[in-house]
């Protein structure tokens, strides 16, 4: 299921389960474990994906930010906590929001739900437009069902560079004297 939200500062596309039941909810993320995480997102992939970023960021003037979660507390479950309020939230906290030219990308993954939140600033997002982020978030979907996480998450940061190498190229103008925002993903246990 993809679905559109609008907000005030960027565009949000995010995918998760909606038919979860809340004892299956609980049940995903209090299984979700360190290690499976570790598992499915080994330093090797982790250096795989910082590369990747690193290396288009050479050729385009936008910023991109992984982020892989594996799961809420119980809190956070409790208060009713969804993938989408919490990718906002890091959009907010790593300033993802704050680039020169508001040029900013989220790639959010919560492991225990299999959620997706895509969450890119208007400078970003007024260049390419939903129906671009709704396939890119579709295609890592795919790959999630088919149980394929790591290869899945580096074909979208691929089909991301593109996306962004297309449409907010590097030129003269633009070109970065600094790299804004860590290419390394952030994994939140």
């Amino acid at each position: 299921m993809v679905e559109a939200k609008e907000v005030e500062l960027n565009e949000t596309i995010s995918v998760h389960s909606a038919n979860m039941s809340c004892s299956k909810r609980w049940w995903s993320h209090l299984t979700v474990t360190r290690s499976k995480l570790n598992r499915t997102f080994s330093e090797a992939t982790l250096d795989t994906l910082q590369q990747a970023i690193a290396a288009a960021e050479c050729r385009h003037s936008a910023e991109l930010r992984v982020v892989i979660e594996a799961g809420f507390t119980p809190y956070e479950l409790l208060s009713g906590l969804t993938p989408n309020a919490r990718a906002l939230g890091l959009f907010s906290r790593l300033r993802v929001w704050d680039t020169e030219a508001n040029s900013g990308v989220l790639l959010y993954v919560l492991l225990a739900e299999h959620a997706i939140e895509l969450i890119a600033d208007r400078g970003v997002h007024k260049l390419a437009g939903n129906k671009t982020w709704e396939s890119v978030v579709k295609q890592l979907e795919n790959s999630f069902t088919a149980g394929q996480f790591a290869t899945g998450m580096i074909g979208v940061i691929d089909k991301l560079n593109g996306i962004l190498v297309e449409n907010f190229p590097a030129t003269n103008k633009n070109v970065r004297k600094r790299n804004e925002l860590s290419d390394r993903p952030l994994l939140i246990l």
